[in-house]
């Protein structure tokens, strides 16, 4: 329904207060130029440092080198369809992935969590409105994104 004496403002009557919203929620705002500028390459939708710091605060024990392995666990799955993709990062961010690491009494399985399920107030939780990434032909320019540790858990178009 457009409001009456006015066009529809898509920013103002929609994205901004599912912002508002969702910040109600905990999630801390940030503008799509900051989260741009973290970003190597607009093709990146994970924010690869949030990531990985949220790696090393979750799982203090872990290497850089386990650290960079994860993170390409969920930035380059490799798979023979985007089913099989989806249920590897779904199966990675439930569970955690096995790494090995020596802690001290050689080198055996760790698992590495990328999400703090039992502790919530140990993620990372942002939301940010126009968030762009390149496609294969244009940008892609959702109207809100929610981000759990640098991933992009949830994407509102309004």
């Amino acid at each position: 329904m457009t409001p009456s004496g006015g066009a529809w403002n898509e920013a103002g009557q929609s994205e901004v207060p599912a912002v508002e919203l969702i910040q109600k929620l905990g999630y801390a705002y940030v503008p799509p130029d900051v989260l741009e500028a973290e970003r190597d390459s607009l093709r990146e939708v994970v924010l690869v440092g949030r990531l990985a710091a949220a790696l090393k605060r979750l799982n203090p024990w872990i290497s850089d080198d386990n650290v960079h392995k994860a993170v390409r666990a969920i930035t380059g799955v490799q798979a023979a369809s985007l089913i099989e993709a989806n249920g590897t990062v779904y199966t990675a961010l439930t569970f955690g992935i096995a790494l090995e690491q020596d802690r001290g009494d050689g080198r055996k399985g760790q698992q590495v969590r990328f999400v703090d399920f039992d502790h919530p107030d140990q993620n990372d939780f942002l939301v940010t409105r126009q968030f762009r990434v390149k496609g294969t032909k244009k940008h892609i320019i959702p109207d809100v994104v929610c981000f759990v540790n640098g991933i992009p858990l949830s994407i509102i178009e309004a």
